[in-house]
C-alpha cells in the first residue's frame, strides 16, 4: 500500500497556513486529491481486511465443528 500523502507545507498555525495555501494553491489541490484517493484506498482495504476476517471466523468455527465431531466418532 502506498504511504501518506504528507502536505507541501506543515503550517504552525492557522494564519502560516492560509497563507501557504494563497501561495501555493496547486500543490495544495494536488495534496488534497491525493489524500482523498489514499483515504478511499484506506477504507476498501479496511473493508477487505473485514471480509477476509469474518471468512476466517466462520472457517474456524467449522473446523472446530469437525474436530468436535471427529472426536465424538473416535470416542
Amino acid at each position: 500500500m502506498a504511504s501518506r500523502p504528507l502536505p507541501p507545507f506543515l503550517p504552525e498555525n492557522e494564519a502560516a497556513f492560509f497563507e501557504h495555501v494563497r501561495e501555493f494553491p496547486a500543490q495544495w489541490y494536488k495534496y488534497c486529491s491525493e489524500i482523498y484517493e489514499y483515504s478511499d484506498k484506506i477504507d476498501q482495504h479496511l473493508i477487505d481486511t473485514r471480509t477476509d476476517l469474518d471468512q476466517s471466523r466462520r472457517d474456524n468455527a467449522e473446523l472446530r465443528a469437525n474436530e468436535t465431531d471427529l472426536k465424538q466418532e473416535l470416542a
